[in-house]
């Protein structure tokens, strides 16, 4: 059986299957069906990023409905399950104030180093209101997935 007639699912498959192609005489199919296969991977592997990166933004966007700083905002989306570092965090929201969708401002408490509070301006709710009606469509593509 050809790598060409197979929809491959897993990594130890892949690899078993190619070695099958291999040993079959079929490796110049599966050497280019590799290349192909690579390509398709780092393609779909950037298609997650860009999903996940604006489910993000659409998660942040919403939970600033009320205002929060930096730190206890992570701990919220770790919540509902989104595991950000600091360091995408931090840019995310300068990024997102940037483009005119969160405000902040500096505030001084007692017995705490300064911290800066986001929160979304006008332009921030209503478009995190618009993508409150993306939740169908999200799960909509979950089950195609």
């Amino acid at each position: 059986m050809g790598l060409h007639s197979r929809q491959l699912c897993g990594s130890n498959e892949f690899l078993i299957t190619i070695l099958a192609n291999v040993v079959s005489g079929e490796s110049e199919k599966a050497v280019c069906h590799t290349k192909l296969q690579d390509e398709k991977e780092i393609l779909f592997q950037n298609m997650l990023s860009e999903l996940k990166r604006g489910l993000l933004s659409l998660a942040v966007l919403q939970l600033l409905d009320e205002e929060q700083y930096g730190y206890s905002l992570q701990k919220e989306l770790s919540d509902y399950g989104f595991e950000v570092e600091q360091g995408t965090l931090y840019p995310l929201l300068r990024r997102l104030e940037s483009q005119g969708w969160l405000t902040s401002d500096w505030r001084l408490a007692e017995e705490t180093e300064p911290r800066r509070y986001y929160h979304t301006n006008a332009a921030g709710k209503s478009a995190a209101g618009a993508a409150s009606g993306m939740d169908c469509v999200i799960r909509r593509a979950g089950c195609l997935v």
